[in-house]
C-alpha cells in the first residue's frame, strides 16, 4: 500500500511541476494558428495526512522558517508561507465529521522557488494518502489579439461579456462560477496596467483561464476539447446589421 501511495504522489508531483509548455491549438481559428504559453496558475491539492506522520509533520511546521502558523494543535494545523504563496490547512476531526480529506494545500506553482517546491514534495505530498486535486487553474497566454474570436461550444454555456472604456470586449466569461469548469478570456495587458500600473512592451497580451473543480480536475488535459475559437471573416457578410452583431 505504501508503494501505491508513493506512485500516486509521484504523479501528483509531476503535474505540479509541469509548467511552461508551448503548444498550438488548431481548433482556435479556421484561418490561423495561435501559439500559447500554458501553465498551471493555481493548484488546490487535497489528501489525508498519514496518521503515523502527524507528529513529524507538526514538528517540521512548528520549526520551519518558511511558514507562519495560525493554529497549531495535535490534530489541527493551519498556516501559510512567509511570502504568502502557499496556504495549507490540516484538520483531522473536521475532515472526519464532513467525510472529506483532512489536508488541503493551495499555491501557484509559478511563484514557487526551489525550496518551496521541495518542501511541498517532501513534507506535504509524501506524508499524504488519497491525494488528488480539488481545483486546478490553467492559464493559456498568447501575445496576439484574440478579442474578436468567437467561442463555439459543443455543450450549452452561459456567456457574459464585459466591455472596456473604448467599447471593445475586455473580458469574456463562459459557464458559471459554481460549475466544474469556468472559463475567462481577458486582456491581460490591460489587467496588469490597471492593477499594477505597469505597461508591458508587447502590443497584445491575452489570457484564457480555465478554472476546474472536483472531478473535472482529472480531465484537465481535455478542458479545451469541446470548444472552438473562430475568427469570423466579416468582409463576407453583406448585411451591415448582422456584421455589427
Amino acid at each position: 500500500e505504501r508503494d501505491k501511495m508513493t506512485d500516486k504522489n509521484n504523479e501528483i508531483v509531476k503535474k505540479i511541476e509541469k509548467n511552461g509548455n508551448r503548444v498550438s491549438n488548431s481548433r482556435l481559428s479556421s484561418h490561423a494558428c495561435v501559439h500559447f504559453e500554458i501553465s498551471f496558475d493555481r493548484i488546490s491539492l487535497v489528501g489525508d495526512l498519514v496518521e503515523s506522520e502527524e507528529l513529524a509533520f507538526s514538528s517540521f511546521i512548528s520549526n520551519s522558517i518558511y511558514f507562519n502558523i495560525f493554529d497549531l494543535h495535535a490534530s489541527q494545523i493551519k498556516g501559510q508561507s512567509v511570502d504568502n504563496v502557499v496556504y495549507f490547512e490540516y484538520d483531522k476531526f473536521k475532515g472526519k465529521a464532513h467525510e472529506r480529506r483532512n489536508m488541503r494545500v493551495e499555491f501557484n506553482p509559478n511563484n514557487l522557488d526551489q525550496n518551496l517546491r521541495k518542501i511541498i514534495r517532501d513534507e506535504f505530498v509524501s506524508r499524504m494518502k488519497n491525494t488528488g486535486f480539488s481545483r486546478l487553474d490553467l492559464a493559456f497566454d498568447c501575445f496576439e489579439n484574440i478579442k474578436d474570436y468567437y467561442v463555439l461550444s459543443d455543450a450549452a454555456l452561459k456567456k457574459t461579456i464585459i466591455y472596456g472604456r473604448n467599447g471593445e470586449p475586455e473580458t469574456k466569461y463562459f459557464g458559471s462560477r459554481d460549475s466544474d469548469r469556468y472559463i475567462r478570456i481577458y486582456n491581460k495587458k490591460q489587467e496588469i496596467k490597471d492593477n499594477k500600473d505597469l505597461e508591458i512592451e508587447a502590443e497584445d497580451y491575452w489570457r484564457i483561464e480555465f478554472e476546474l473543480k472536483r472531478e473535472r480536475t482529472e480531465k484537465w488535459a481535455t478542458c479545451f476539447e469541446d470548444l472552438n475559437f473562430l475568427k469570423p471573416d466579416y468582409k463576407t457578410i453583406d448585411d451591415f446589421n448582422l456584421r455589427s452583431k
